[in-house]
C-alpha cells in the first residue's frame, strides 16, 4: 500500500487528547489529576520526492486545554490558547513521511516555544506508522518520540480503509528518549492504529498508552488500605480524525511555505532532526521552563517549617535548583551567611541538605562549612560530604588537606575526613593512589582502619580490583582484617575479588568471619563463633512498615558472649549491638544505615572496641570507643540526606510526563555506654532515631496547565538494642525497645493553570487545587520487644 497526498491541499484533523496522573496497584487505578486537549491539526503536502516520500507543513489551531481531578473528565476547568480558531501553536513545523508511513525527519523553528513544539511533535508522532496489507503482520524497529523500540504491526480492515495496528511494551525498547530510563524501571502498555483510506492518505490515528513506575503486581498489605502497595502511573490517549480538505490558497492558515531545500539550508532558523532526537532535546529543554517556585520565599518557608513537613519543600527547592539555568548560589548563600547557620542545628541541617544536593552547592559547604571555626558546623559538613553528587576539585582538595595534610584544625575529626575523602573520589572516579600510598605509610592501627574504610567508600571506580590491598589479609591485627572484609562490599560483583572474600570467611578471628559473611548475601547473619566465649546469647528482631512499593524495614541484633570465669581477672567477654534499616520506594531498595557498637576483653586484653556507622553504603564513622573509665558516656551524631533520587521523563501519547521519586533519611544516632574494666562490666546501647521521608510525584505539564499526583509521607521507628555484662555478678542481659512517633502517608492530586498577562508571556502559576484521595496513619509506639537476664553458668 502506498500513500498519496495532493500537493497544496490542506488536510484538517480533529484532535483529541487526554492525559492523567494517578496511583496504580495491579491495574486498579486511583482517582487523580486529569487533563485533556482539543484542537484542529492541519497538514499540507508541500513537496513530493522521487522516493515517494512527502514533506508536510503542519500546525494546530483553536487549541483548548482542560484540567481537573477525580476519576472522570467532567467538570474540568478549560483554557484556550489564542484568540480565535485560526491561531496556531507558535511557528509551523515540517516533517517528512516515507512512502511506507515512517516519519523520517522533522523541522522546527529554533525560537518556537518548547511547550508548543512538544505538543506538535506529539501530533506528528501519531502519523508515524508502517504500511501493510490486510492480514499482513511485521515486527518493526522504529524511532519515535518515545524512543527506539520494536513494534508488532498487523494489518486489518477493508480495501476502503486499511488499518495498521501496532503494540509495544517496556521490553520492546532498545533506548528511551530519557537516557536515565531502563526497561526494568517502568511498565508500559501501548497500542496505536492508523487508518489509510483507499485514496492513499491517513484518515485517522489513535494512540493509548499506560505507563507505571515499576508496578510490582497485585499486593495488598495489612492495615494500609493498599496505599503503600501503590505506584505512580499515567495514562494518555491521542486521536486524530480526518475532518475536511481544502486548497491551501483558500485557507491560508500556515505562516510559512518552504520546500525541502529551504529546510535543509536552515531558512528562517529552521532546524532538522529525527523524531526521537527532537524528543531527547525537548526533555533536556524542560530545565529551561518557567520556574514553579520563587526561590527566596521557598527557602524561607522551608526553614520555617518544622519536622518532616519541611522535606517536601526542601526537595522542591533542590529540583528547581538542579533545573535552573540561572546561578542560584548567590540567593542561597545569604542564608549561609546568617549567624543562625552556626547557632541553630536544625537551620544548618536544612541548608546543608540543599547545598549537598545541587550542582556547585559544594562551594557553600566549602566556604561556610569545612572552613568554619565552629566545630559542630565543621563536623556536620564533613558528614554531609558523602551525599554530594558531583564534588568539585577544590572541595576534594580541601577534604584531602583535612584528611592527610598538616592542618591541626579540629584534628580529632581527621578520621571523619579520611572517610569522606574516599567517598568523594569514588563519586567522580578519581584515582585512589593517594589512599593506597597513605595506607602503606600508616603506622597507627586507627589510621590504617580509617584508610581501609575510605578505600571501601571509594570502590572500584577509583581503586581497581587488582590494586586492592589484599596483602592486609595477613595483618596480625584482627580489627584491620575485619575492616578489610568490610571494605570489600563495593567489590562483591567482581569475580576476581571472591577468593579474597572466601579466605576471610576462614579467618581465625570470629569477628572477621562474621563481617566477611556480609559479602555473601546467602550466608547466615551475625553469629558468635569464638571458642573463648562458650557462654553466649543472641537476639534478632525486626519491624517492617509499609507494603510492596513503600516500606521501611528496621532490624536490631544483640550478641553477648563470655567464658565461665566470671569475677576473675581474665574474664573473657564481648557485647555487641547492631541496628540497621532498609528503605524500599517504588522499586528501588537500599540499606539506609548499619550502626554497630562492640566492646570486649579476652585474656586481659582488648578483643573489640568500636563504634561504627555506614549510611547509604558509605562508612561515615568508624573509631574506638572514646572513654572507657566507668563513667556514663554518649556519642551523638546526625546525618540528613537523600538516598533514593530518580527522575524519569517518559513520552505518554501526547507529551512527556515526569516521574520523580525521592527517599531521604534523617538519622540522629547516639551510642551510649558505661564500661568499667575494674568491675568486669560493660553496658552498650544504640539509639538510632531514623525517619524516612518519601516523596513520589507524576506531573503533566500541558501548555498552560499543570496536573499531578503525589504519594508522600514519612515512616519512622527506633529499635533500641542494649546489651550488658556484669562480670562480678556473673550476669548478662539484653533489653530491646521499639519506639516510634506518629506517622502518615497520603495520596493527593493537584492542578493549576497559568495566569498570563500577554498570551503565553509574563505567566505565573495560579493557586494549586489539592485533593487527598487516600491516607494512612499510625499512632506512636513505645514497647519492650525483648528483655531477659541470664546467670553465667556451664
Amino acid at each position: 500500500m502506498s500513500s498519496f497526498y495532493a500537493l497544496n491541499v490542506e488536510y484538517d484533523y480533529n484532535l483529541q487528547g487526554t492525559l492523567d496522573a494517578r496511583g496504580s496497584n495491579n491495574g486498579q487505578r486511583s482517582s487523580g489529576a486529569l487533563s485533556s486537549m482539543t484542537s484542529v491539526a492541519s497538514i499540507q503536502a508541500v513537496q513530493q520526492n522521487s522516493d515517494g516520500s512527502y514533506i508536510f507543513v503542519m500546525n494546530m489551531f483553536g487549541t483548548q486545554v482542560n484540567v481537573g481531578q477525580g476519576s472522570s473528565l467532567e467538570d474540568m476547568a478549560e483554557r484556550s490558547l489564542g484568540d480565535d480558531e485560526d491561531d496556531g501553536l507558535g511557528a509551523d513545523m515540517y516533517y517528512q513521511q516515507s512512502a511506507n508511513g515512517e516519519i523520517t525527519q522533522v523541522w522546527y523553528q529554533e525560537g518556537d516555544s518548547p511547550y508548543f513544539v512538544e505538543v506538535k511533535l506529539g501530533a506528528i508522532n501519531s502519523f508515524h506508522t508502517h504500511t501493510l496489507d490486510i492480514n499482513q503482520g511485521a515486527t518493526v524497529l522504529e524511532s519515535t518520540a518515545a524512543g527506539v523500540h520494536y513494534s508488532a504491526y498487523s494489518g486489518s480492515g477493508t480495501p476502503s480503509l486499511v488499518t495498521m495496528n501496532k503494540a509495544f511494551t517496556q521490553s520492546s525498547f532498545q533506548s528511551f528518549s530519557d537516557p536515565n530510563v531502563k526497561p526494568s524501571d517502568v511498565s508500559i502498555s501501548a497500542n496505536a492504529a492508523a487508518g489509510v483510506s483507499s485514496q492513499g492518505f491517513i484518515q485517522s490515528t489513535s494512540i493509548s498508552q499506560l505507563v507505571s513506575v515499576k508496578d510490582a503486581g497485585a499486593t495488598t498489605s495489612d492495615n494500609n488500605n493498599g496505599l503503600m502497595d501503590m505506584t505512580l502511573s499515567s495514562y494518555g490517549t491521542l486521536s486524530l480524525q480526518f475532518a475536511q480538505s481544502a486548497l491551501g490558497a483558500e485557507k491560508k492558515r500556515f505562516k510559512t511555505w518552504m520546500n525541502g531545500d529551504d529546510l535543509k539550508n536552515g531558512t528562517r532558523s529552521y532546524k532538522g532532526s529525527t523524531t526521537h532526537n527532537l524528543a531527547i532535546q525537548l526533555i533536556k529543554k524542560r530545565a529551561e521552563r518557567k520556574p514553579r517556585i520563587e526561590l527566596d520565599s521557598a527557602i524561607v518557608a522551608a526553614l520555617a517549617t518544622p519536622g518532616d513537613a519541611a522535606v517536601k519543600k526542601l526537595n522542591q527547592i533542590i529540583r528547581f535548583c538542579r533545573a535552573s539555568n540561572n546561578d542560584v548560589i548567590p540567593i542561597i548563600e545569604k542564608y549561609f551567611q546568617d549567624a543562625q547557620f552556626e547557632s541553630d542545628a536544625e537551620y544548618r541541617k536544612k541548608l546543608i541538605y540543599i547545598a549537598a544536593s545541587i550542582p556547585t552547592g559544594d562551594y557553600l559547604l566549602l566556604t561556610y562549612g569545612l572552613n568554619s571555626n565552629d566545630r559542630a558546623t565543621h563536623i556536620a559538613t564533613i558528614m554531609a560530604s558523602h551525599s554530594i553528587v558531583d564534588p568539585s576539585a577544590a572541595y576534594i582538595m580541601q577534604m584531602e588537606e583535612l584528611a592527610f595534610g598538616s592542618s591541626k584544625k579540629f584534628h580529632k575529626t581527621r578520621p571523619l575526613a579520611i572517610l569522606a575523602y574516599g567517598t568523594l573520589i569514588g563519586k567522580i572516579g578519581q584515582s585512589g593512589k593517594k589512599l593506597i600510598t597513605e595506607l602503606h605509610a600508616s603506622t597507627h592501627i586507627k589510621r590504617t582502619i580509617s584508610i581501609l574504610n575510605a578505600i571501601g567508600n571509594a570502590g572500584p571506580s577509583s581503586i581497581a580490583p587488582q590494586e586492592f590491598p589484599a596483602k592486609f589479609i595477613n595483618h596480625p591485627n584482627a580489627s584491620i582484617r575485619r575492616t578489610l572484609a568490610r571494605s570489600l562490599r563495593k567489590y562483591a560483583a567482581d569475580a576476581s575479588i571472591l577468593p579474597l572474600a572466601a579466605s576471610l570467611l576462614l579467618d581465625a578471628d570470629a569477628d572477621v568471619r562474621r563481617e566477611s559473611r556480609k559479602i555473601f548475601a546467602n550466608l547466615p547473619k551475625l553469629q558468635l563463633e569464638n571458642s573463648d566465649l562458650p557462654f553466649n546469647k543472641s537476639w534478632t528482631g525486626s519491624y517492617t512498615l509499609g507494603g510492596s512499593q513503600l516500606s521501611a524495614a528496621f532490624q536490631a541484633q544483640v550478641l553477648l558472649g563470655t567464658n565461665f570465669d566470671c569475677n576473675q581477672q581474665y574474664f573473657n567477654y564481648e557485647a555487641m549491638a547492631e541496628a540497621t534499616a532498609t528503605l524500599s520506594l517504588l522499586g528501588d531498595s537500599k540499606q539506609a544505615f548499619d550502626a554497630e557498637f562492640v566492646y570486649g576483653k579476652i585474656n586481659g586484653g582488648a578483643l573489640q572496641d568500636e563504634i561504627f556507622l555506614q549510611v547509604w553504603n558509605d562508612v561515615i564513622v568508624d573509631q574506638k570507643i572514646p572513654g572507657v573509665d566507668c563513667a556514663t558516656h554518649s556519642y551523638p551524631i546526625g546525618t540528613f540526606n537523600q538516598g533514593i533520587d530518580v527522575t524519569y521523563t517518559l513520552w505518554v501519547s501526547v507529551i512527556p510526563v515526569v516521574f520523580t521519586v525521592t527517599g531521604s533519611l534523617n538519622l540522629d544516632l547516639s551510642w551510649n555506654w558505661q564500661i568499667c574494666d575494674a568491675s568486669l562490666s560493660a553496658q552498650v546501647e544504640l539509639v538510632p532515631t531514623a525517619t524516612f521521608m518519601l516523596d513520589g510525584n507524576a506531573e503533566v505539564d500541558l501548555l498552560i496547565i499543570l496536573a499531578g499526583i503525589n504519594l508522600q509521607g514519612s515512616l519512622n521507628s527506633q529499635i533500641i538494642p542494649q546489651a550488658y555484662i556484669h562480670g562480678t555478678q556473673c550476669e548478662i542481659g539484653m533489653d530491646i525497645q521499639q519506639v516510634s512517633t506518629p506517622m502518615s502517608v497520603e495520596l493527593d492530586s493537584y492542578y493549576a493553570w497559568d495566569s498570563c498577562k500577554y498570551w503565553i508571556f509574563d505567566c505565573h502559576w495560579g493557586q494549586h487545587n489539592t485533593q487527598v484521595w487516600a491516607s494512612w496513619n499510625q499512632p506512636a509506639i513505645d514497647k519492650v520487644m525483648y528483655n531477659v537476664d541470664w546467670k553465667i553458668a556451664p
